[in-house]
């Protein structure tokens, strides 16, 4: 979103843990291994998109 409010891009995002041995252990700091592997997937998926650098890019611009 631009600073005048204009949404320059939208995109549902996703992540994977990418180790399925984590999801059966029930411990909170397993839960917070999961989420932070796969919220570090998501951005890595951002990041290689680019319709987002590009969105990127064009936020800076009036």
């Amino acid at each position: 979103m631009k600073k005048d409010g204009a949404v320059i891009y939208a995109h549902e995002a996703a992540g994977e843990d990418g180790d399925s041995d984590i999801a059966d252990d029930r411990s909170v700091g397993s839960a917070e291994r999961v989420t932070n592997l796969a919220l570090r997937n998501c951005i890595q998926r951002l990041f290689a998109d680019p319709k987002f650098t590009e969105a990127l890019l064009k936020s800076s611009k009036p």
